[in-house]
């Protein structure tokens, strides 16, 4: 508070007039961590300021840049400070090539399992392609950065049939080296290998009852071998070491 007096005639005060003046502080907004999160981000209740485009209990889908805004403070301008919110997400959709399942998701971790309450993990099934074995229910985790996310369950139950069997179909030896041999009573028309990443790595499109393939070229590791005879697939699940 500021005092003024104005002298009258005689030095006597005239009068007196107080102005009081308002010193204003501007609120300083503390920083606020960056967030990552999976699939989407409620943004929380603000301990101080609001907002600036949101409101607290929105849901954040995709990754972006939220503004917060201080209280104006007087005449002072406002402080703003803000944080990035990073959304990640999992692509849990699946491909199938007549005999394998594939997960679109590529630079993950995969764990098939049986769909269950709870899901019955498949030991050994790892890779991003599955070919199963028996007739079941089937989903896989998927694990992306900090996101984990199952894909739907899907049914298989064409298996040990006759229809889709190839009569006297044999490959091996299993673990291979270089070659493997096949056998079949059935006239192939060709064979397809694919490595655990769904890429196919070897093609072989004639028609073949016995034959013996040649595999030096792959590296070590597992691959699907798949065989076509007419309107009939199977595929195995062979080692090379």
């Amino acid at each position: 508070m500021i005092s003024y007096s104005l002298l009258g005639i005689g030095g006597e005060p005239n009068y007196v007039t107080t102005t009081v003046v308002t010193i204003s502080a501007p609120i300083q907004l503390q920083p606020i961590p960056d967030v990552a999160a999976c699939n989407f981000y409620i943004l929380p209740e603000l301990s101080e300021g609001y907002y600036s485009g949101h409101n607290s209990g929105d849901v954040i889908t995709t990754s972006q840049l939220v503004q917060v805004q201080a209280p104006a403070a007087g005449a002072c301008p406002s402080d703003s400070t803000s944080f990035y919110v990073g959304i990640n997400s999992v692509d849990i959709s699946l491909s199938f090539d007549g005999a394998g399942y594939h997960a679109n998701q590529s630079d993950a971790t995969y764990q098939w399992v049986i769909c269950s309450d709870p899901a019955i993990v498949i030991q050994g099934e790892t890779n991003q392609i599955f070919v199963p074995t028996e007739n079941g229910d089937y989903s896989v985790l998927i694990s992306y950065g900090d996101c984990q996310s199952y894909a739907q369950c899907f049914a298989v139950d064409y298996l040990n049939t006759n229809d889709h069997t190839i009569a006297g179909l044999e490959f091996g030896p299993n673990p291979f080296h270089d070659t493997v041999r096949i056998k079949s009573n059935e006239v192939l028309d060709g064979i397809l290998i694919y490595n655990t990443l769904g890429q196919l790595v070897f093609s072989q499109k004639q028609a073949l009852e016995n034959a013996q393939l040649n595999l030096s070229n792959l590296p070590n590791g597992s691959y699907f071998v798949k065989a076509t005879a007419g309107n009939k697939t199977q595929t195995f699940k062979m080692m090379k070491n």
